[in-house]
């Protein structure tokens, strides 16, 4: 038997922010990248799976990576957690909301379900991954799958990875998110699910290096690991499409 080894690519972009009121004068001595920042004790595990893709329209370094793996203009449409018009009242099977959609175009939607994965950084080289987070990998296949079958344009299942790692200060700043076997773990378990030859894969990293509030200092990852395969969208889609952009601000 001949076991195969595959790479996968990520681009990365890492951020810091230094905020003084108007008039001040900045100390040409503050460092950036280095935990400097006002403490926050809000954690990025923490926040809701509807609220950090929110996070990944609402934070610029996030939303320039997703679209530029997407191959998108800086000014399609976004928008995060929609039902109406997209998703029938009296839909049975999954997905029963789309949980991100950028559109380029009302004849080409792009649907992306999304599943978070947390990772906490206990040591240098130790994880902790709250509760049966694996187990929703199969959920998000399901319902990637269900948007195929709804009939938008490219459909995609995307697996976001939150990590708290503060304590891996050992490391340098973009260097502290999930640890190697973590991601090894949800990788093969994610492409050993039923995902249709028409739906895209997405992995997504976002960390929170320090204890500073994430929406100041951080870093984010993105890497498209199979594109989706476009498909005629079909008309009534694109009907409701059209009702979407029409009535509801993009992010």
């Amino acid at each position: 038997m001949v076991f195969v080894k595959s790479t996968i690519q990520f681009r990365w972009r890492a951020f810091d922010t230094y905020s003084a009121p108007p008039g001040a004068r900045v100390d040409p001595r503050n460092a950036f990248f280095a935990g400097n920042g006002p403490v926050s004790d809000q954690k990025i595990t923490n926040r809701s799976e509807r609220e950090i893709v929110g996070w990944l329209t609402d934070t610029r370094p996030a939303r320039e990576l997703l679209l530029e793996e997407l191959r998108l203009p800086a000014d399609t449409y976004a928008q995060a957690s929609i039902t109406d018009p997209l998703i029938e009242k009296d839909r049975r099977q999954p997905p029963g909301d789309i949980d991100l959609i950028f559109v380029p175009d009302a004849r080409r939607a792009i649907a992306i379900q999304v599943k978070r994965m947390r990772v906490i950084a206990e040591t240098t080289h130790k994880d902790r991954t709250p509760g049966r987070q694996l187990g929703n990998i199969t959920r998000l296949v399901e319902q990637a799958n269900g948007s195929r079958a709804i009939g938008f344009c490219e459909n995609y299942a995307l697996v976001l990875i939150e990590c708290y790692g503060p304590e891996r200060a050992e490391y340098n700043f973009i260097s502290r998110g999930p640890s190697p076997g973590v991601f090894r773990r949800i990788y093969h378990i994610t492409k050993d699910q039923p995902i249709h030859n028409d739906v895209g894969l997405i992995f997504v990293e976002i960390t929170q290096p320090t204890r500073s509030n994430v929406d100041q200092s951080g870093m984010v990852a993105v890497c498209m690991d199979k594109p989706a395969i476009p498909l005629d969208q079909s008309p009534g889609i694109t009907a409701r499409v059209r009702q979407l952009i029409a009535h509801r601000p993009s992010m």
